[in-house]
């Protein structure tokens, strides 16, 4: 097992942690910054990014969204809760290019909730 996808996996249970609490995404940045902090986290794995579609995005848009940033998806995170409120889950996809400007295009993507 590679050390980014050790590191991922405690990386993406706190961010589904945080937004499962947070009501915005101000506040869900924040909650995770505190919470790599306490546990001396990196903020980031260099060439992954965490992306959430809105509930009413179809797979094929998604498929073509991921797809703007040449991205590949490796985890797909999707529990009882989300399955029961209509939401596709947290993507994990990682991203051979610039991530900021990866992150950038997939916030600005109508069919994106969030992407860090």
């Amino acid at each position: 097992m590679n050390q980014s996808k050790f590191i991922s996996i405690p990386i993406c249970a706190l961010a589904f942690a945080s937004i499962s609490i947070a009501q915005t995404p101000a506040k869900q940045v924040r909650l995770n910054e505190i919470i790599f902090k306490a546990l001396n986290l990196p903020e980031f794995v260099p060439g992954e990014i965490l992306v959430q579609f809105k509930a009413d995005s179809a797979p094929s848009m998604r498929g073509a969204s991921v797809a703007t940033i040449s991205g590949e998806v490796i985890e797909t995170i999707r529990t009882d809760e989300m399955k029961a409120a209509g939401e596709p889950g947290i993507l994990l996809i990682r991203v051979e290019g610039n991530m900021l400007s990866a992150i950038e295009t997939l916030n600005r993507d109508p069919r994106v909730e969030f992407a860090e």
